[in-house]
């Protein structure tokens, strides 16, 4: 499962980088590709954590996610001996569940204020400046969401106009709340009740697909890195391409599933794509617009990767997902 989450993130952001290529023809150049491909192996590198408290304290996604694979693989080859501790993470999982979805409750509240703080500091002008990467990445959004459910709907045989209405409750959310933590009721939900996925593997699958499906959320990166390279007039020759490529696809699995978690990444990516340091201001502008529509799209094509896994291993019932 995170084998095909990760390698169909590569895949889909490669593909989204090409059509970036394409909208925004930068300036060809030579690029010190050498500094760049370090910085890259160091956020590979940096998956190990210093210690096991760290990456929660700094929400590291991609540290914390390799202690889990850590603990897990300790469990497994423990066997029976850690029976009890197995039960106790499962315990405690269900209470964080819990309080992820009481929390979720107020999470439309803190993004309607934040957006108005924002708007209220920067205001009207810095948004009109922005309608390029918006509208570059609402279409490609659309358009990956478009092809992903054709292909879906094709594999499991059953109508687009069955299918996509019971995805939109949780596409809605995504899109007014830009925060994969607030469509988190909803999808399991929908996953369950009207998707037929089984319960136990949609309780699995829903959070590590939040964290390593980066899928169209790569978006926001390459939307708001190539304009304003674009506009800053950096040299860009294939290999700038091709990082930008990695870092992006890398960076979407490291950023925190919340409300504005992109902008934490932002300035660091900025930086490692040789773009002035004050174009933080604007990015991180841009990102509170494409945070919405890259979230919502996100959640969409995760529904839709899930129900493809949860087919391949024989945990889909297919009269609950053909019913309309």
């Amino acid at each position: 499962m995170m084998t095909r989450f990760v390698s169909i993130s590569f895949l889909v952001s490669g593909l989204y980088v090409i059509a970036m290529r394409l909208l925004f023809p930068l300036m060809p150049g030579d690029v010190d590709g050498g500094s760049m491909l370090m910085n890259v192996l160091k956020l590979i590198f940096g998956i190990l954590p210093d210690n096991p408290v760290k990456p929660f304290l700094e929400g590291n996604t991609l540290q914390i996610v390799f202690m889990a694979l850590m603990v897990a693989a300790a469990l497994l080859l423990a066997g029976s001996s850690a029976e009890n501790l197995r039960l106790g993470i499962v315990q405690a999982q269900k209470v964080v569940m819990t309080c992820v979805m009481l929390a979720c409750v107020l999470l439309p509240v803190y993004v309607f204020c934040s957006l108005v703080v924002q708007f209220w500091e920067n205001g009207p002008e810095v948004f009109l400046l922005l309608w390029e990467p918006v509208a570059a990445v609402a279409g490609l959004a659309l358009a990956g969401m478009a092809v992903y459910l054709v292909i879906t709907c094709r594999k499991l045989k059953v109508k687009i106009s069955v299918l996509l209405p019971k995805l939109l409750p949780d596409y809605i959310i995504g899109l007014t709340t830009a925060s994969s933590s607030a469509a988190f009721a909803t999808t399991m939900d929908i996953n369950e009740n009207k998707l037929g996925i089984d319960p136990a593997y949609s309780l699995t699958a829903v959070p590590i697909g939040t964290m390593l499906f980066a899928g169209s959320s790569t978006l926001l990166y390459l939307g708001v890195v190539v304009f304003l390279a674009d506009r800053y007039g950096v040299k860009a020759d294939a290999g700038w391409w091709i990082i930008l490529w990695i870092v992006c696809t890398l960076f979407t699995m490291a950023t925190p599933p919340v409300s504005g978690g992109a902008i934490s990444c932002l300035s660091v990516l900025i930086i490692q794509m040789g773009i002035p340091q004050e174009a933080i201001a604007i990015g991180a502008t841009a990102t509170i617009f494409l945070d919405f529509l890259t979230t919502s799209s996100r959640i969409f094509m995760s529904h839709l990767e899930t129900l493809l896994q949860a087919d391949r291993l024989g945990l889909l019932n297919r009269e609950i997902l053909q019913k309309k």
